[in-house]
């Protein structure tokens, strides 16, 4: 079974806009992305300028955002490749469920129009070069003329029901929603991907063995030669264990590698909290040995002489041509 995937990222900048865009437009390289089939990609809704077309919606209105305003809220919606059939062929075409990914994309942008208003819907970019078909749908929190991303978002309890109210929307295509509490966390886009496709491969491994399941029946107990008997059986119990145990072997070996990669990933980002900790920690220090130098008095020469050498000179020069106690300046020189 598929999942509907739906993930919200704020953007407060147009820089964090700008980056986005560089996505979007793929004018920034994406790793995963297939050049060969960037040709499917689309915008249906939207332009080339993400800044551009977020910031006319926002003028349109004369709201002028305050600091640390949420400009717009960038939905990711999604499922795995495996719910659309997606997979390239040898001369470098798509193929797949298109029309089960055509209702996909037409249910989703009638949610987004009905849930936030079709005038706040500025962008809608399909990508289909990467390993699952994708929307990045970019909406403007805007609610009773103003800008208010509290009330489209809100707290946990708002985004719970937002899940619930895409997966209800997609439930005819066959999606279901993903399990509610679960404390999965979100990753980068491309480490999404890769973990969507091991999950997929591990389930259809696991739905095979299944399937193939032994099925030991004994044979009726001799009345002469029962030890004999005995012995055999247990040769041909102890073969079949064997044998599901060899097809479950790859599976646990995915298994463990994949919590061995989690584990590697949280201490990396472990390790990148605590320097980034004592970066900020060597940035105070030095923006107060600064400040230091820059309101002290009394300075050393050797550490004028060595930081501000033009300072120096340019006030010698005026205690040169300072006239001294009442003398006038000659003018006619």
């Amino acid at each position: 079974m598929s999942y509907v995937v739906l993930r919200v990222t704020k953007l407060k900048t147009p820089a964090n806009i700008g980056g986005l865009n560089a996505h979007l437009t793929r004018t920034m390289d994406v790793p995963n992305a297939d050049k060969e089939l960037q040709k499917y990609n689309t915008r249906p809704i939207g332009t080339e300028d993400l800044n551009h077309d977020i910031d006319s919606r926002i003028k349109a209105l004369g709201i002028t955002p305050r600091k640390n305003a949420v400009l717009a809220v960038e939905h990711l919606m999604t499922s795995g490749a495996e719910a659309f059939n997606y997979q390239k062929t040898a001369d470098g075409q798509l193929m797949g469920y298109m029309n089960k990914w055509d209702a996909f994309e037409k249910n989703a942008k009638e949610w987004l129009h009905e849930r936030y208003g079709k005038e706040n819907l500025v962008n809608f970019t399909v990508h289909h070069d990467e390993q699952a078909p994708h929307i990045h749908a970019i909406i403007v929190p805007i609610v009773k003329g103003k800008l208010n991303c509290r009330a489209i978002l809100g707290d946990r309890g708002k985004l719970r029901e937002m899940q619930s109210s895409i997966a209800e929307v997609m439930k005819p295509l066959g999606l279901e929603r993903g399990i509610e509490g679960s404390k999965a966390t979100h990753v980068a886009l491309k480490e999404f991907y890769g973990n969507l496709q091991k999950g997929e491969v591990l389930a259809a491994e696991t739905r095979k063995v299944i399937n193939k399941a032994p099925k030991i029946i004994l044979e009726p107990v001799p009345v002469i030669g029962h030890k004999k008997w005995k012995e055999q059986q247990e040769a041909a119990i102890n073969e079949r264990i064997n044998e599901v145990i060899g097809k479950y072997e790859p599976i646990v070996k995915i298994s463990v590698q994949v919590q061995a990669e989690n584990k590697q990933l949280k201490e990396q980002i472990r390790r990148m909290s605590a320097e980034n900790v004592q970066l900020k920690k060597d940035y105070q220090k030095i923006l107060l040995d600064i400040r230091k130098v820059l309101t002290e008095d009394k300075i050393f020469v050797g550490m004028k002489e060595a930081y501000i050498p033009d300072v120096l000179k340019k006030q010698q020069a005026a205690q040169e041509l300072k006239p001294a106690a009442g003398q006038k300046w000659d003018m006619g020189r």
